[in-house]
């Protein structure tokens, strides 16, 4: 397991980002971000973007959840959008699926995706010729929704589980917290076994969470510890993770907080 994005000001090796191009994102979404006034990535941007551009699942935390969100939409889009360009879309099916823990979270990611995607293929047509333009028009293969929804578009056929490459759970200390886990697990049962003819060997999986003290609770003695040790909030967290322990973390609420007091002690 490695970790990364704690951040201790005693340390004097800070990295200074100053834009989104340095973290990997290709030249349209940086020019996407810059017409939104997004011109220099927040702390869990800098931590999560090259993380996920990598192909590695992940545990996410951060105080603000619009820096949340576009930590994970911003290399999600580009990492389909290269998909596309380099096989093509012959998939009818959705490739990713945002998993978000109410119809309020739902709209935002939406539309946050919606203006990312929408600019970036405006942007990009501008730049292609005729026989590329067809493509950059097409789906990109992102799904948005609550359990309940992407369970309904798995049993309709909309969403097949055996070609799902990427899954996001945002806000999953909440969903795992309410009376969404069954639909969850209903979701994941599937992913867990896939079968072995399937053309997707890996799903790489993004879990996007509160803040560590709402998750642990403010009285957690390792939230009390860590403020205490580091004088402080701790303002981005990132832990690398395998397929299978994603899968564990997922259970239940209890799962991932044994998980997250697992993480800090071995700080």
């Amino acid at each position: 397991m490695a970790q990364k994005g704690l951040k201790n000001e005693s340390e004097n090796n800070t990295v200074v980002v100053g834009n989104f191009k340095e973290l990997g994102l290709s030249e349209v979404l940086v020019e996407v971000m810059d017409e939104i006034g997004e011109f220099v990535p927040s702390e869990i941007q800098c931590v999560v973007i090259p993380t996920i551009l990598e192909g590695k699942s992940l545990l996410l935390s951060s105080p603000s959840q619009h820096d949340r969100t576009l930590a994970y939409l911003l290399p999600l889009i580009q990492l389909l959008r290269r998909d596309r360009e380099l096989l093509g879309s012959n998939s009818k099916h959705p490739q990713a699926v945002v998993l978000c823990a109410s119809e309020e979270k739902t709209e935002q990611c939406f539309n946050a995706a919606r203006y990312i995607i929408n600019n970036a293929e405006l942007k990009s047509t501008k730049n292609c010729a005729s026989s590329d333009a067809e493509k950059s028009n097409s789906s990109i293969g992102l799904m948005i929704g609550t359990p309940s929804e992407i369970l309904q578009y798995i049993e309709e056929g909309i969403i097949v589980p055996a070609e799902l490459k990427y899954l996001v759970f945002d806000e999953a200390d909440s969903m795992l917290g309410s009376n969404l886990g069954p639909e969850i697990h209903k979701i994941i049962r599937p992913l867990q076994h896939r079968d072995s003819k399937s053309n997707v060997k890996r799903l790489q999986t993004i879990l996007a969470i509160s803040t560590i003290a709402e998750v642990l609770g403010e009285k957690s003695p390792v939230v009390k510890r860590l403020e205490r040790d580091h004088a402080g909030n701790i303002s981005a967290l990132s832990i690398e993770m395998e397929e299978t322990e994603v899968f564990h973390l997922t259970e239940s609420l209890d799962a991932l907080r044994k998980k997250l007091e697992e993480a800090m002690d071995s700080l």
